[in-house]
């Protein structure tokens, strides 16, 4: 192992005899210390890795079109990942003779989500129950209460489920169950009549 201390000894050891040495000046542009305050896991997941975000589906029951009820209990997803984007609804009005268009704003549209992870079961054994359990999560016909703080920061405390929601099997991934959901924001809604 090679220990060194300066520019001069770092030239002799390498032989950079044709290399002139600058010493660093000091900028004038100052970095704050950082108090260096870490989030707080809020758990271990069971792959023994530190959870820092998660998704709550809380417990409801609903009845799908062809009238069998279905329930579920709170649905922790604790190996996740959530991506949110936004859109606004923009009106576009080509005009003719003139280069572009017309932009007319006209309101924020619904938070597009995208929920990836993974279910994991004990190993060697396949999480049918939680598995069963997301599935019935995927085929509810109305808005699901969430909880993640992470939602929360964009005031998202309802999802839609949308369509194109997938399960993949890995190869060699026995124990797991990898998903991915796309979503979209709700909010309650008071009609006045």
């Amino acid at each position: 192992m090679i220990t060194i201390s300066s520019p001069s000894q770092l030239a002799r050891q390498f032989n950079l005899n044709n290399v002139q040495i600058i010493q660093p000046q000091q900028s004038n542009f100052q970095i704050a210390p950082s108090a260096n305050v870490q989030d707080p896991q809020l758990y271990l997941s069971l792959l023994g890795t530190k959870v820092l975000v998660d998704l709550t589906f809380h417990g409801m029951s609903y009845t799908d079109e062809n009238g069998q009820l279905f329930q579920f209990d709170d649905f922790i997803l604790e190996t996740v990942l959530l991506s949110v984007t936004q859109n606004k609804n923009i009106v576009r009005t080509k005009i003719q003779g003139k280069k572009g268009s017309v932009k007319e704003y006209i309101s924020l549209d619904d938070y597009s989500v995208q929920v990836n992870g993974i279910i994991v079961g004990s190993n060697g054994a396949y999480p049918k129950n939680d598995v069963q359990t997301l599935l019935t999560i995927l085929n509810c016909n109305e808005a699901l209460t969430v909880t993640s703080w992470y939602l929360q920061l964009f005031g998202i405390n309802a999802l839609v489920i949308d369509s194109g929601a997938s399960l993949n099997q890995d190869e060699g991934q026995y124990s797991r169950q990898a998903f991915s959901i796309p979503c979209v924001s709700d909010e309650a809604t008071n009609l006045r009549f």
